[in-house]
Order: C-alpha cells, then sequence, then structure tokens
C-alpha cells in the first residue's frame, strides 16, 4: 500500500471536524446522550480533554486518556499539559472531574506522551489497559482489520452541549485498521503508526459509520472492544494523509501504535503508581519506629 502523504492532526478551527459517513447527532454525538448511540454500550468516561491549548472560539482543547487512576495518555505534538476534565457518563449536565496534570513524559522520542495528575480520579471514570503486542507489520497482528472506534471533534458543533471543541466535544464513528509504518516522522519524532483507510460505500472492505480523522482529534484514542465488555487502547491520533495511488488512493487516518510501545508506558505508569492506603501507613510506622 503506497503512502502519498502524512501530515500532523494539528490543532485546527473547529470546523475540521471528524467525518462520519451518515452522520446523525443522536448515533455519533456522545453528549447528545442518546439511547442509540453507537457507543452507549461502553464506558468513555476516561476519555476528556485538556486544556494546555489555548480555548478560544476557533480553538479545540487536545484529548487525554485514561490508563491508570492517575495517569493519562496523548499526543506529543499537542504539548499535553494544564488541567483535565472527564465526564462520568455522557450527560453534559453532569458535573465533571478536573484534575491538574503535574508532569508529562515523551515515551520513547515518540508521538506518545503520557502525564501524570496531581491526584488520581474517582471509581466514575474509567480506566482502559491497552495493546501490548510488539509489531513489524499488519499481516499477522491482532490489531489487524479490527473494527475499532475513533473519536474525534463532532461535526454538530453548534449544539450547546458540544460547542467551541471544549469536554463536551466528543463524535465517535467507525474504521477497520489496515495498515502499518514503521518510525514515520510525526513533528520529527519517529513513530510506528497503524492506519485506516476511509473507505467509500462501494470498497471492499467496508464499515457502517466509516470515520476520517480531521484537524483537532490529535491524542484521540483508538479503541476497540476487550471482549469483556470494556474498551482497550491501541492507538492514538496522530496523523491524516493519503494511501493507494489513482483510484484506490483515500483518504487515510494515522495512528501511534501503543502496542510498540507498551513495556515503556508500563514502566511510567507504575513508576507513577499511587501507594494503596495500607501499604502507606506501613511506610509511616517504619518510619516512626525508625
Amino acid at each position: 500500500m503506497k503512502k502519498i502523504l502524512l501530515s500532523c492532526c494539528l490543532l485546527l478551527p473547529v470546523h475540521g471536524a471528524i467525518t462520519i459517513d451518515g452522520f446523525t447527532a443522536a448515533l455519533h454525538d456522545r453528549f447528545a446522550n442518546d439511547p442509540t448511540f453507537i457507543a452507549g454500550a461502553f464506558d468513555l468516561s476516561g476519555v476528556g480533554r485538556l486544556s494546555a491549548t489555548p480555548s478560544g472560539v476557533d480553538m479545540i482543547f487536545p484529548w487525554a486518556t485514561m490508563i491508570s487512576d492517575n495517569v493519562f495518555i496523548s499526543a506529543s505534538h499537542t504539548a499535553p499539559g494544564g488541567t483535565a476534565t472527564f465526564y462520568p457518563g455522557n450527560d453534559p449536565n453532569a458535573t465533571p472531574v478536573t484534575r491538574t496534570v503535574t508532569s508529562t513524559t515523551i515515551i520513547s522520542g515518540s508521538d506518545i506522551t503520557v502525564g501524570v495528575l496531581n491526584t488520581p480520579v474517582p471509581s466514575t471514570i474509567a480506566t482502559y489497559s491497552y495493546e501490548t503486542e510488539t509489531i513489524t507489520t499488519i499481516t499477522g497482528a491482532a490489531v489487524e482489520g479490527v473494527n475499532a472506534y475513533l473519536s474525534g471533534v463532532t461535526p454538530n458543533s453548534g449544539a450547546s452541549y458540544g460547542a467551541v471543541g471544549g469536554a463536551t466535544n466528543h463524535a465517535v464513528g467507525r474504521n477497520l485498521v489496515d495498515g502499518f509504518f514503521a518510525a514515520e516522522l510525526i513533528s520529527g519524532r519517529p513513530t510506528d503508526l497503524i492506519s485506516a483507510r476511509y473507505h467509500m460505500s462501494t470498497d471492499t472492505p467496508y464499515t457502517t459509520y466509516e470515520a476520517f480523522q480531521q484537524g483537532g482529534d490529535s491524542g484521540a484514542p483508538l479503541l476497540v472492544g476487550d471482549g469483556a465488555g470494556g474498551l482497550r487502547l491501541i492507538g492514538i491520533t496522530s496523523a491524516i494523509g493519503t494511501t493507494g495511488s489513482d483510484a484506490d488512493e483515500r483518504p487515510t487516518s494515522f495512528y501511534a501504535y501503543v502496542g510498540n510501545y507498551s513495556d515503556d508506558i508500563a514502566i511510567f505508569v507504575g513508576d507513577n503508581a499511587v501507594p494503596e492506603p495500607s501499604s502507606l501507613t506501613f511506610l509511616l510506622i517504619g518510619g516512626l519506629l525508625m
């Protein structure tokens, strides 16, 4: 599969909304809070937004996804930081959970950044497992052909719940993972990517509600069902471009593949884990005895 063009999903004006075939607010806007929402069977509370980027009327908040109760993951090229906001469900009128980002680290020089929050999020905010398989090709990989959930800025951004690309601006579409590209430069950082082509309805394969990422989606998660009623993170939105040539050329979304960085991510999560209360008490008692 020939790669034609690759560019970062940089923060762009709100009109750069995710493209979803057959989009309707009820089906695809998380905060429309409609029972027909295509991801309604899953808990998306662990997908939130960061305040690191100016939030004027023409700007969009970067994305953050929780992978432990105090560590989130995002795209390095968005320079994630500031405060993080998460909603416990899909109701835009619910009380959000807000935390301050205390530190961030770029994983292996890639377009994946992990960050630590000042205090853990409560149990009302989901945390997600993540892919751990190391791959050098898409052929035979566990993620080959999976029908994933894409998150992005809603095309319905004029709605009161989703305006300005803020914390309640979240649309969800689908696409099939179909490619792998090693060490592609994303803002100068070599990053292993997986990709999903935006197929026409006459193409084979094609999936219902096929989606293509747009500017403003950087750092948004690429999620798949984990087989146990939950979601697993397989990629972080990094870039958009095209693949194929001539009549076969199609818009393509590219994601930093977390599986190839999972060891370093796990080390970071472990190093920044908050001690259990019982362990902390034991340490304090030990210190007093000494």
